[in-house]
């Protein structure tokens, strides 16, 4: 039976977030005025609770996941 993999689906949305505030922060070194701290405010800013949530959430599916996988190969 195929395992699932969920962890590596989870990192990759992690380090695209990551990746998404450094090349803000090395864009707002040119680009900082009201516009740069809108789309901040208004796009990078909120999507950090529901990326939290979202990986919170594939971690307690991961878990269940492994728990049906063990349950499966007994």
């Amino acid at each position: 039976m195929r395992r699932v993999d969920l962890e590596t689906g989870a990192g990759r949305i992690r380090q695209a977030y990551e990746d998404l505030l450094l090349a803000y922060e090395s864009a707002s070194a040119d680009w900082n005025d009201p516009v740069s701290r809108a789309v901040f405010e208004d796009r990078i800013e909120p999507m950090a609770p529901v990326i939290k949530g979202t990986l919170d959430a594939i971690g307690r599916l991961a878990l269940i996941a492994g728990e049906a996988q063990r349950d499966a190969d007994q």
